[in-house]
């Protein structure tokens, strides 16, 4: 769980055991959506520093890149 970020840690906290954890994140992870891919990317476009701190904005915004890095790394391990 340490080396997972915040959000997704939160997805996954009432998971009991390892081998659960890493089918739930395999199944999460390991397909080839693109359309996933295309709303984080959206999400990206979007997002706004607003009234939060710079360091704020930015930790939402690595989040972002550290999903669609997974989805990458996935597609890539696939082909």
């Amino acid at each position: 769980m340490n080396h997972l970020s915040n959000q997704i840690a939160q997805s996954v906290i009432y998971i009991d055991n390892e081998k659960e954890l890493w089918k739930d994140l395999q199944e999460r992870f390991s397909k080839r959506d693109h359309f996933k891919i295309f709303d984080i990317i959206q999400e990206i476009h979007s997002i706004k520093q607003g009234e939060r701190i710079i360091s704020e904005f930015f930790t939402d915004l690595k989040i972002f890149l550290e999903r669609i890095g997974i989805f990458e790394t996935c597609t890539k391990l696939q082909q």
